[in-house]
């Protein structure tokens, strides 16, 4: 079950119930996913910094990177899904997710 919120610079933004994410959560949990779809250099280098600076981030207000799965394409990003992000439908350029309320 997943939910389209918009489009980033490199893929797809989309809320998914993703099971066993959160450590000690062996239920379901909403996640907000950015897919990388397209394999090109730049895109490649957004969604590496992207990702590098969401595994770094460790401040009450910005959401936690979860997990990254590569095993097939395309790519995904699993991110914190927070209350906020339900009344979202996209934004220009992917910044749906950042800032924690």
């Amino acid at each position: 079950m997943f939910s389209v919120l918009g489009k980033c610079n490199y893929g797809d933004i989309f809320v998914a119930k993703a099971f066993n994410i959160v450590p000690g959560n062996k239920t379901e949990t909403l996640v907000v996913v950015k897919s990388l779809l397209s394999q090109e250099e730049q895109h490649l280098i957004e969604a590496r910094a992207d990702i590098e600076t969401y595994s770094k981030a460790n401040h009450p207000h910005i959401v936690r990177l979860l997990g990254i799965c590569r095993e097939l394409e395309p790519v995904l990003a699993i991110y914190e899904y927070t209350d906020w992000v339900r009344n979202l439908k996209h934004h220009k350029n992917g910044v749906i997710i950042g800032l924690r309320h």
